[in-house]
């Protein structure tokens, strides 16, 4: 008579976080393409609202691009080891009258950063971030951020 001890199941052992892990990272999905419904269902109020000055379809599309350009970022994987992430972004609005919160509303705003991050070793990462930013009220009132940040992770 043959015994077999431990897991007989052909995907092994499962780990008490999987579930955990898929379980957040299903949600986190769910709430980033949420934003991406909201906004195309909003697109067109947003195109009469602020892009009224042109056609009716170059105002979507100038809509559609406002959000997808956003944000931009290239990551560059310099060796094995080393990689980098470049980021921008810009904003400008053009509010209509009565709906600008003096003193919090941008008037337009734009930022950039670089980083660089070194993986010595399977799950560790070492990194440092630079990033740049300039805003500009309705008000008038103008500021800027600069920060530099470093970073160490390891992963198990």
């Amino acid at each position: 008579m043959a015994t077999t001890t431990g897991d007989a199941s052909p995907l092994g052992h499962v780990k008490q976080s999987q579930p955990l892990v898929i379980i957040a990272s299903s949600l986190g999905a769910v709430f980033e393409w949420y934003d991406f419904y909201l906004y195309g269902l909003l697109a067109t109020i947003i195109t009469a609202q602020f892009f009224s000055g042109v056609n009716e379809t170059t105002g979507f599309i100038f809509a559609l691009a406002a959000f997808a350009a956003g944000f931009a970022a290239l990551k560059i994987g310099w060796t094995d080891t080393i990689r980098s992430t470049f980021m921008g972004s810009y904003q400008s609005a053009d509010y209509p009258d009565g709906i600008a919160v003096t003193g919090l509303s941008n008037a337009r705003s734009y930022g950039g950063a670089a980083n660089l991050f070194w993986s010595p070793g399977k799950g560790f990462d070492i990194g440092v971030e630079y990033r740049h930013a300039v805003r500009e009220l309705v008000s008038g009132d103008t500021g800027a951020l600069d920060r530099l940040e470093f970073a160490f992770k390891y992963g198990f």
